[in-house]
């Protein structure tokens, strides 16, 4: 008997995905509350006016320092998204090496096939063939929402991240 060679599973496969979708979502709605907090803080120092020295030196403080926290807890979720990143990109290449394996098994079911005499062998050969398209199609499509999903996350957290250096100052 031919030993199995596919080491993934096409349910492994679309939960991988979608868990780094879901994953990538979601620390982008938590940097969009830390990058929101950012700005209402930054807005929050341009507005103070009042009090006495060591009042206003004290609040102002106060404010910096919540800036400065929400913008640490931002580059702390920037370091785990970078790490999403990095897991959804190995991903998309084992995803991309499969569908290169299914390329050379689909070369060597059609060979095979062109070497056959029998009609009833060489249909099976035939939907074997087919079995293989289905399996690279998959492949291909789940590696390209991967990489969609890392993307458009990629520029999610740039734009972030622009908003956040503006409301530093930076």
């Amino acid at each position: 008997m031919a030993k199995r060679r596919g080491s993934l599973e096409r349910g492994r496969v679309t939960e991988q995905v979608e868990k780094q979708q879901t994953d990538m979502h979601e620390t982008a709605e938590k940097a969009e509350e830390h990058v929101s907090d950012t700005e209402t803080e930054h807005e929050t120092l341009e507005r103070l006016e009042g009090g006495t020295t060591e009042g206003a030196d004290e609040a102002q403080g106060r404010v910096e320092a919540a800036k400065d926290a929400s913008a640490s807890e931002f580059e702390q979720l920037g370091q785990g998204l970078e790490q999403v990143h990095t897991e959804t990109e190995q991903f998309e290449g084992e995803l991309h090496e499969e569908a290169e394996r299914v390329d050379a098994d689909s070369q060597v079911i059609d060979d095979a096939s062109g070497r056959l005499h029998g009609d009833t062998a060489r249909q099976e050969l035939t939907e074997a063939s087919q079995a293989k398209e289905k399996d690279k199609e998959f492949l291909t499509s789940h590696k390209e929402r991967a990489g969609v999903a890392r993307t458009e996350s990629i520029r999610l957290y740039e734009e972030y991240k622009n908003r956040v250096n503006a409301a530093k100052g930076k």
